[in-house]
């Protein structure tokens, strides 16, 4: 059953333009949904999910594809706009393998997850 609504998800979220700076792209109320309830379920139903839920709504507006070109190591990308400097390989940026890795928001929210362990630095401290 999870891995037919993780492939639902994943579709859904190839259908979803590429997002510029500023200008996510709008999502479907049905789709921020979906996730809303993937971040949640990343994160839990709790405080730190509600932050992680309110850092997506600030730094994509729930778009998967969302896209800021002109952040510094090569771009952020996806719904926690996450950008080439966290790439596992120190000092690094984007590559096309990478962004197309943060686009999808499986992908993306490991990353997150990850990152959130050590605070909300990534995110300017806040959400």
């Amino acid at each position: 059953m999870l891995l037919v609504i993780a492939t639902a998800i994943v579709a859904s979220a190839a259908s979803v333009g590429t997002a510029q700076a500023d200008n996510y792209g709008g999502v479907s109320s049905a789709y921020k949904q979906q996730m809303i309830n993937l971040v949640y379920a990343n994160f839990g139903h709790n405080w730190k999910g509600d932050t992680m839920v309110r850092c997506v709504n600030r730094e994509s507006g729930f778009n998967p594809r969302a896209a800021n070109w002109h952040d510094s190591h090569g771009g952020s990308f996806g719904l926690f706009q996450i950008n080439g400097i966290h790439d596992p390989a120190p000092g690094s940026y984007a590559t096309k393998a990478w962004i197309s890795k943060m686009m999808n928001p499986y992908e993306n929210i490991k990353v997150a997850v990850r990152l959130a362990r050590g605070g909300l630095g990534p995110w300017g401290g806040s959400c």
